[in-house]
This record gives structure tokens, sequence and C-alpha cells, in this order.
């Protein structure tokens, strides 16, 4: 949840010119137009509370690849990210630092810092691109005013070194999401929320006349409890594109070449499973900051 909006800014101690790893990454939907994020890990110090194996650029890499593999507009973004204490407690930050002067105002660059002090145990997957440490898939749809949509796409039942630990590739997915345009400070995501709070779903996109709702304080979330880009996060689990996801960032982007059902890294779909009743109050739960196991996602 917001705090406060703040000038963009770099992380301190880094410049421009320590780019540890800058990696292009195309979808293979079509060699003439798809979404490029160009991935720049800028340094800092890992937290010390660390499992799983991994490294946050393979893991950076993974949850990037996911939005590439959802959204196929020609469009590049470049996104800087750092380890950097947090002095809010978030889990992590994005910063814009860059934006199109034109509408639909899309974000050019942007900065992504995950917090490395000692308050967060973090699970860094050594295969991020599967999620065989999670043996539970729940999926849930809403009618949002023209059809069901799918609103979760998650994974619970965590084992070895995810129990208890956030992942770090569902934080990063979240925050790429900031990145393409689900952003408080962007103008577009200004003018299409600030009067009903809500996100209109127009064509050629589909689910045209759904109203996908916002959080209230802040703006710049969803207000929909297991969605990727809400603003809150439990421990022990890891939540994927969900059709909603995708749909309000390419509203509010003006994107319109979508996949949203993307087969991500090859991995295959898989069982559906409803929500258990216990679950769906956990999560109201969490989305009122109600738990104390919950962090906020924090974006400017």
């Amino acid at each position: 949840m917001l705090k406060g909006l703040l000038a963009p800014l770099k992380p301190r101690g880094f410049s421009a010119s320590l780019v540890g790893c800058s990696i292009i990454a195309l979808t293979a939907a079509s060699p003439a137009q798809a979404l490029t994020i160009v991935r720049n890990f800028v340094g800092g110090n890992p937290a010390p509370k660390i499992a799983g194996g991994g490294n946050i650029v393979d893991v950076f890499n993974a949850a990037a690849d996911s939005w590439e593999a959802a959204i196929q507009d020609d469009y590049t973004l470049i996104l800087n990210y750092a380890w950097e204490a947090r002095r809010d407690g978030s889990l992590a930050s994005y910063a814009n630092q860059g934006s199109d002067r034109n509408p639909p105002f899309r974000n050019t660059e942007g900065l992504i810092l995950f917090n490395n002090d000692d308050s967060y145990r973090w699970f860094l997957d050594s295969s991020p691109w599967e999620s065989s440490e999670y043996q539970t898939f729940s999926t849930s749809t809403q009618d949002l005013g023209q059809g069901d949509i799918n609103v979760e796409r998650r994974w619970t039942s965590p084992s070895g070194d995810a129990v208890g630990r956030f992942d770090l590739y569902n934080v990063a997915l979240h925050e790429i999401g900031h990145g393409l345009n689900i952003l408080a400070r962007n103008r577009q995501f200004k003018r299409e929320t600030l009067i009903d709070r809500d996100i209109d779903l127009t064509a050629p996109r589909p689910f045209a006349g759904s109203s996908i709702p916002i959080t209230r304080k802040g703006g710049g979330h969803l207000k929909l409890p297991e969605a990727a880009l809400s603003p809150f996060l439990a421990p022990g689990q890891r939540r994927m594109l969900s059709e909603v996801d995708i749909l309000s960032s390419a509203q509010v982007s003006d994107f319109t070449q979508l996949n949203l059902n993307p087969q991500l890294m090859g991995q295959e779909t898989p069982p559906m499973q409803p929500v258990p009743e216990g679950n769906a109050a956990l999560a109201l739960l969490l989305s009122a900051g109600a738990l104390g196991a919950s962090r906020k996602l924090h974006r400017r």
C-alpha cells in the first residue's frame, strides 16, 4: 500500500554504469512485433535470509519472460533492478524513470528495489520457470460485468525452502506490472481510474464492458485479493499472471496483442482446483492488511 507519492529515484550507491547484467528477450510470437523487457541488474548486497539455491538475475528473468509471453505488442521497457534496504518496510518498490510524452503515456524505464534488510525470509527458486516447490494450484473467476474473467492462478502448499518465505519471482512479477503502467503516477492510469476507481475494458480487448476494481488507498493495485497485482502477498505461495492482471495493463497501456493464458517457459498447465472456502476467507483478510504475515508491495 502506497505511503506517499515520492519523486523517482535511483538506488543509493549505484550508478548507471554499474550494469551487471543486461538481457533483451523477445517472445516468439512475431519477429517484427513483441514486448521487449531490457533487464539491468545494478547490484546491491543480497538479503541475508535467502534460501532456494537460485539467484536474483535468473528469477527476475523468469518473471519478465512471463509478462513477455502475455503481451505481444511492439513495446520496449527498460527495467533496472537491485537489492536495497527499504525504509518503509515494503518487500519491494518500483520508481518510474521515464515515460512517453503522448498518450497512453507508457513507462519507458523504471527502477525496482528488492528489500535486503533482515526483515524478510526470501525464496529464490533455482528453477523459477516451474513451480515444483508448490503442491496445490488454485484458480478462480469473477464476473466483472461481461462474463467470468480469471482473477487467480495461484500455487500454495509449499515444500522445502519455499515454506514460510516470500517468493521473489512473485514479487518481481508484481513490480514489473507497475512498470507496465499499473502505477499511480502514470498519467493514463490516473485518467482511467480517477472518477470511478476502476479500469473499464474496451474493445478490441476481450471482455469489453467489464470493470476491474482498484484499491481506494494509494491506487496502482487491483482490488482483487489473489491477483498478481493485489497490494498484499503472504509467504509460502506463488501467484501467476491471471487474465485480469494482463487485461488491466493492456487497457491502461493500449495493448491489443494479448495471450491471456500464456504457457510460461514451456510449463504445462496444471490441473485446476477450486479455492477452498477457508483460503478465500484468508485472502480477504490479507487484502485488508489484517494479518501480520502479509506484506506490502510498494510502488511509486
